[in-house]
């Protein structure tokens, strides 16, 4: 187990949902953002900062796990809900598959629960995967705020981990349905140029300012929680979104408007107060940071690197992916330079607005519908996709000016064409891959896997070998406790009461004399989770 120092260093992550920098540290004079324009006061602002997908939960699995949602099967919106499959599957109480890391994999969490970090998750987790139940300490999507808190963990001087979801700025939260009370006036907003300029598209964008507003209450409520319990001089701060803001053309594209997320860091006395940092970071890079910072050895394949601290690591470029979106396939990969931004749709022809129910039922979908059928739309609504796209990002922010056919931009085309293929050749792995395919790699006929129940091996004086127990222990003590699951990769756990928290194991449990019961589970993420297997283990002493 790591060994803690005496004043161990502690880490937040604030998550907003479907939200691009509307705040006023980033320059927006219609936001109302004190406590995240305080928490850029007193740390540093990264602007270019972006996500591997522009929609949440191929996004979410490669943040917890730091490898990429297309190394792991988990790049399509969402695994349980795809395209090709009977129904009947689902009605029988079964979805169709999910996301099967590599076996090695683990989520970030789970290393630093096995470390002694206290973890926990407020609000979404949504991995494209079932969450595995050795990822936190406490879980929850909704309940009581302070169930899954820093404040919740047993003892006030263990470290912890702790994550905010911050659900309010979610697309769905711009319909009107939803809307909280009204303070942004439509009249202040700017409509981007891919967007059709009506009524009910600038009151949509107003919605989404107040919903901000909104989160931004809580980011104040985490942060004065931090100074009550003295804990903010040791402790880091991360705010940052899962992708770019729930408007057409922003969220599930490809562009600055889907995959450019707010991300600020407050380490104090670690990080400059008040600067702009105008480095690349790819949301990749926050599980790697996190590691970091926190003394652990990055593992070999992670797909992101520390960019703050004394290890960080220069990015060139940022990578993003974008895949199945509910029934609407598409298959288009993008590289983001400082200056470029080059993507390369797979299924070119195809219109950018594909029928999807619940984009439909976005004032600002509308919006375009309506232009579409009165014949007013322009080339950024009714243009299909290209083969390639290419954009300079400095002179042409919003990305609507294709310059890759322009004859002087051919360099920079071959460059970065080059340069997202080699990126594919080692993170992409199933781009060519049906997703049916998938689901049947995954789930054999339907079925999700079984994780095998634990093993026992005990060790003792007469048996140093070890030996499989299969009942109940009785005997002299001390005795070892081996614990093994043969599914490969599969996390074991173990608890000696049932209302005790589950316990991942790494070594070897020696027992001294006396009567308890001992607990197994095991999980192989993405697998059934295994039986829980009980002993009674009695032990005299020697």
């Amino acid at each position: 187990m790591k060994e803690m120092s005496k004043a161990p260093l502690n880490v937040i992550w604030i998550s907003l949902e479907d939200t691009s920098p509307r705040f006023g540290c980033y320059g927006d004079t219609v936001a109302r953002t004190p406590n995240i324009d305080r928490l850029a006061a007193e740390g540093t602002r990264f602007p270019n900062a972006f996500s591997p997908a522009p929609v949440c939960s191929p996004s979410r699995l490669a943040v917890i796990t730091g490898r990429y949602a297309t190394e792991q099967g988990g790049h399509h919106m969402r695994t349980t809900a795809y395209a090709n499959y009977d129904a009947s599957v689902e009605a029988a109480g079964r979805t169709p598959y999910c996301a099967v890391p590599y076996a090695h994999v683990k989520c970030l969490t789970e290393t630093l629960r096995s470390a002694g970090y206290f973890c926990t998750n407020n609000g979404k987790t949504d991995y494209n995967m079932p969450t595995p139940f050795a990822a936190w300490d406490r879980n929850r999507n909704n309940g009581p705020w302070e169930e899954t808190h820093w404040r919740a963990r047993p003892d006030p001087e263990q470290p912890f981990f702790a994550v905010f979801n911050l659900e309010s700025s979610h697309e769905s939260c711009m319909w009107p349905e939803k809307a909280l009370p009204a303070q942004t006036h439509p009249a202040d907003v700017e409509v981007p140029p891919f967007l059709v300029d009506t009524p009910e598209t600038r009151a949509a964008i107003a919605r989404q300012y107040d919903n901000i507003a909104y989160n931004d209450e809580f980011v104040g409520r985490i942060l004065s929680e931090l100074e009550e319990d003295g804990l903010a001089k040791n402790t880091v701060v991360f705010l940052w979104s899962d992708h770019g803001e729930g408007l057409p053309r922003a969220k599930r594209f490809l562009y600055d408007s889907g995959t450019r997320v707010p991300m600020i860091v407050r380490w104090p006395g670690k990080v400059l107060e008040g600067v702009t940092n105008e480095r690349l970071v790819s949301l990749l890079d926050l599980p790697a940071t996190t590691m970091s910072l926190l003394g652990f050895p990055l593992p070999a394949d992670y797909s992101g690197a520390p960019f703050i601290g004394p290890a960080e690591r220069p990015r060139e470029a940022c990578f993003s992916h974008a895949d199945r979106f509910d029934a609407d396939y598409l298959k288009n990969r993008s590289v983001r330079t400082e200056r470029y931004r080059y993507i390369r749709n797979y299924y070119d022809g195809r219109e950018r607005y594909g029928h999807m129910d619940y984009r439909g039922r976005h004032d600002a979908m509308r919006a375009i519908r309506a232009a579409q059928i009165r014949g007013e739309t322009t080339p950024a609504i009714d243009t299909p996709f290209p083969p390639e796209e290419l954009f300079d990002v400095v002179e042409d922010p919003h990305q609507m000016n294709n310059l890759a056919a322009v004859p002087a931009m051919q360099d920079v085309l071959l460059e970065l064409r080059e340069r997202l293929e080699q990126w594919q050749l080692r993170h992409d792995p199933y781009l060519n891959t049906p997703e049916a395919e998938i689901a049947q790699r995954f789930w054999p006929g339907g079925v999700q896997p079984d994780t095998l129940t634990p093993q026992v091996v005990l060790y003792d004086l007469d048996c140093l070998e070890g030996r499989v127990v299969d009942q109940d222990i009785n005997g002299p003590g001390p005795v070892l406790l081996q614990l093994h699951c043969l599914t490969e990769g599969a996390t074991v756990a173990y608890r000696f009461h049932p209302e005790a928290p589950w316990t991942i194991y790494r070594e070897a449990l020696r027992l001294e004399a006396g009567d308890r019961s001992i607990e197994l589970c095991a999980e192989r993420y993405g697998f059934k989770t295994s039986p829980v297997r009980t002993l009674k283990i009695q032990l005299s002493a020697s």
